[in-house]
């Protein structure tokens, strides 16, 4: 009798165990990673800035686009002007 107890409490562990990870995934999800390709098209945006003239081809390049930043509460455009800084 005592090793069916044991079976059971164990059991009911065990079924404890799993259900705490499924609601741990349900409260938490995981975050995704960002893919190679994503990282590399928004990194060329961004303009070197090794030399002064790499910020002029740079700013030219620039001028005029419009960046949208989003999360969950808000979604911004900013309008990157090209001139001197």
């Amino acid at each position: 009798m005592d090793s069916r107890r044991s079976l059971l409490v164990l059991a009911l562990l065990f079924i404890s165990f799993l259900v705490y990870q499924q609601w741990q995934l349900d409260k938490n999800p995981p975050v995704q990673q960002q893919t190679t390709e994503q990282t590399t098209t928004a990194s060329s945006d961004v303009p070197a800035s090794s030399s002064s003239s790499a910020e002029v081809v740079a700013d030219s390049q620039t001028k005029g686009h419009i960046i949208t930043l989003e999360n969950d509460v808000l979604r911004l455009k900013v309008d990157t002007l090209g001139g001197d800084v």
